[in-house]
């Protein structure tokens, strides 16, 4: 008996020394991140506002530590600093408004459960600079949201003139995607990993597709490009292991692998010129290919070309 006495006071006594507020909820927290305040509620959801920049951190974390839920970045915010969310695996969703600019390196990296991305201007969306492929929120949520509405057949407005490096990169709900005649450069890993894209309409006014535009699009079964297209990137759209049908304008410079994997069957030459020459090793349309058309105005068809 007395052994059992001794034992709850012993217990009793251990209670007493643990802080209240072990057993209570935590409280909000608040701090500044560069130009601008950002505060915690008790269930982890992050808001940051004011006007100008965050802070950038390094990749041991930032003061809101890593188990935010949800991160509201409120209008006048004009960066997200490197590193800013790294690691924040329990983040499902993030609202960037219309005046964030900048995306810092890795910021969004390791932030596993993310399953929304909400915007209000896909024009704006298409101007940010992302520090890298982790910096866009979109690689780990795959789904963008416009107000509230799934993006699934994407339209690029008509005020844009460039899509920036990785602004889709890995958006797979995205199921279509028309790039109209104001574009002029799609760039890097703009639409990367965009397994669910069965069709792309690109404006013939675009210049430039960039290296990895359209990298592992493997729903892709037939794509356009435009005679005004006198760039294509390395790898632009490698891994796109559904591609049977492709039209290419004669005078493009095609990179390195640029439809490396592609098996494709139907083939357009299109524009006015020559034909590159090639070697040996092949072009870069493949050994896969059934037909060819060469259109009207292609004055030679290079060495080793099929």
């Amino acid at each position: 008996m007395k052994r059992t006495v001794s034992l709850a006071l012993a217990l009793l006594l251990v209670v007493m020394m643990i802080p209240l507020g072990t057993f209570a909820a935590s409280a909000a927290t608040s701090g500044t991140t560069g130009d601008c305040t950002w505060m915690v509620d008790n269930a982890g959801n992050l808001t940051i506002f004011g006007v100008g920049s965050m802070a950038n951190y390094s990749s041991s974390g930032s003061p809101w530590g890593k188990s935010i839920t949800s991160v509201t970045i409120e209008d006048g915010v004009t960066n997200i600093g490197n590193y800013a969310f790294r690691d924040c695996s329990g983040l499902t969703s993030v609202t960037i408004p219309d005046s964030v600019t900048s995306i810092g390196y890795d910021a969004f990296s390791g932030c596993t459960g993310l399953t929304s991305v909400t915007i209000t201007d896909v024009a704006k969306w298409c101007a940010i600079s992302f520090g890298n492929t982790y910096g866009n929120p979109l690689y780990y949520a795959k789904m963008l949201y416009l107000n509230g509405e799934a993006v699934t057949d994407l339209t690029i407005p008509d005020s844009v003139t460039s899509i920036a490096n990785y602004v889709f990169d890995n958006c797979t709900g995205l199921t279509s995607v028309t790039i109209g005649n104001s574009v002029k450069t799609i760039g890097d890993a703009a639409f990367y990993g965009c397994t669910g894209l069965t069709s792309v309409t690109i404006g013939n006014s675009v210049t430039s597709i960039g290296r990895s535009a359209f990298y592992n699009c493997t729903g892709l079964t037939s794509v356009t490009i435009p005679d005004s297209v006198t760039s294509i990137g390395d790898r632009a759209f490698a891994g796109c292991t559904g591609l049977t049908s492709l039209s290419l304008p004669v005078s493009a410079s095609i990179g390195t692998s640029a439809f490396g994997s592609c098996p494709v069957n139907d083939l357009t030459i299109s524009g006015v010129g020559s034909m590159a020459n090639y070697s040996l090793s092949g072009s870069p349309w493949g050994k896969s290919i059934t037909s060819v058309t060469i259109e009207d105005g292609v004055t030679n068809i290079g060495n080793y070309a099929f």
